[in-house]
């Protein structure tokens, strides 16, 4: 009886997602007559598939519109009351766009329409791949990715056209591996060379029956273009427990409203923006998440105020969440790649046995101080001091001494992660 084998999909950073798909497969032991199978070990498959031109596809206003929604509807599927949350729609959407090319049939459009139109694959591996070069090359956020074949297991042989479009879109590695001996130790220096980031610890190992790993690096961080000029003791407070902290303190110039939260922008040196939202009167955070929709992202983004001097105190925190994106998918419209029975994502390996998605892992860490906001956990790097110019306008103050919002923009008004900070 075949054996059941697994492909992960991972992307690390501001996001590391784990996508476990189940499928049979051929024995993961090498047959009894060791010289008639020789597994490779660390072999490149990309050494005879080097990258072709494609078409660069900018980011336009019914990408940016699919890309908003999609965050939006994914951030609220995902938020669980009194929880903290942290998603990186980027790096969700970049991974279902490379499984949607494995999928076929009802499983790859219930993926692509999960963005909230149905777009073809070969349209969104443009679009992702020229949205990744400008994450790079304008907000020097740094992309790696790599597919790992188990090659212990002899019936798992990757189909050339998913490894061209890894390397024409994703400008991916590809290696043979054997996964019951140095899988871990592999990655382990491919995060390290590739983007100085470490093997996550909370996340379960490979078992001798996976076939396939994905895994991408999101990497960076930005110091703020004004630091907040000072901090000081101040409190929390959720369900009436309040709990005493650091916060930042400074004077803002960008206010955010929304009739029932208001809150601040606050540029980063890299060209990014974070947006930090509290709800007004005693609103909960989650109506507040509830009410988003893309739309009203678009508008929060591009109707900030300069008329206000925003006396803000703020949280120093960091974070290392796991939200449940799988349950958050299948909310969004994602069914048939989860079932077993229903699921056809064949297009990866040369099989013919049916694939199917059965877990789902989102493991995420951010670091957010007086200097910055880190996108992978490490410090940024102190610079001179730098104090806001003289603001005369009336003044709003705003103290976060409870759950709020957070938002990581593009200066698209796209967001590249959305949050939300229930304690501390």
């Amino acid at each position: 009886m075949p054996k059941q084998r697994r492909l992960f999909i991972r992307t690390f950073s501001i996001l590391l997602l784990f996508v476990t798909l189940l499928t049979g497969c051929g024995s993961s032991t090498p047959p009894d007559n060791e010289d008639a199978y020789q597994p490779l070990i660390n072999f490149d498959l990309m050494l005879d598939i080097p990258p072709a031109p494609v078409p660069e596809r900018l980011p336009d206003s019914e990408f940016i519109s699919v890309y908003r929604d999609f965050a939006v509807n994914l951030f609220k599927a995902a938020n669980i009351h009194d929880q903290n949350i942290v998603i990186s729609p980027f790096c969700i959407m970049n991974s279902l766009t490379l499984l949607a090319n494995g999928a076929i049939g009802k499983s790859q459009t219930e993926i692509t329409q999960t963005f909230g139109k149905y777009i073809q694959p070969e349209e969104l591996n443009a679009y992702m791949a020229t949205y990744t070069n400008i994450l790079s090359q304008e907000y020097n956020v740094k992309t790696s990715s790599s597919v790992w074949i188990n090659g212990l297991d002899d019936s798992c042989v990757p189909e050339k056209t998913f490894l061209q479009t890894n390397a024409d879109y994703y400008l991916g590695n590809a290696y043979l591996l054997d996964f019951s001996t140095n899988y871990s130790y592999a990655v382990s220096e491919w995060l390290k060379n590739s983007a100085g980031l470490s093997y996550p610890e909370n996340i379960e190992p490979l078992t001798d029956n996976s076939s396939v790993s994905f895994l991408g690096a999101f990497t960076g961080n930005s110091t703020w273009k004004i630091p907040f000029a000072e901090t000081s003791q101040g409190t929390f407070t959720v369900n009436e427990e309040v709990k005493h902290i650091k916060c930042m303190v400074s004077n803002e110039n960008a206010y955010i409203s929304l009739g029932y939260a208001s809150g601040f922008l606050k540029p980063l040196d890299n060209g990014m923006s974070v947006a930090f939202i509290k709800p007004e009167f005693s609103i909960d955070i989650d109506y507040v998440i509830d009410s988003l929709s893309g739309s009203r992202l678009e508008n929060l983004f591009n109707s900030v105020s300069y008329d206000y001097c925003v006396k803000v105190s703020i949280p120093e925190f960091s974070r290392s969440d796991l939200p449940d994106i799988k349950t958050a998918l299948s909310k969004c419209g994602i069914k048939t790649a989860f079932d077993k029975d229903l699921a056809n994502i064949q297009n990866i390996l040369k099989s013919n046995t049916k694939t199917y998605i059965s877990h789902i892992a989102a493991p995420v860490s951010i670091v957010f101080n007086a200097q910055g906001f880190s996108f992978n956990g490490s410090a940024c790097t102190p610079k001179a001091d730098v104090t806001a110019p003289e603001n005369t306008n009336p003044v709003k103050e705003i103290n976060f001494d409870s759950p709020f919002l957070y938002i990581l923009f593009d200066n698209y008004g796209s967001p590249v992660l959305l949050g939300k900070v229930a304690s501390i």
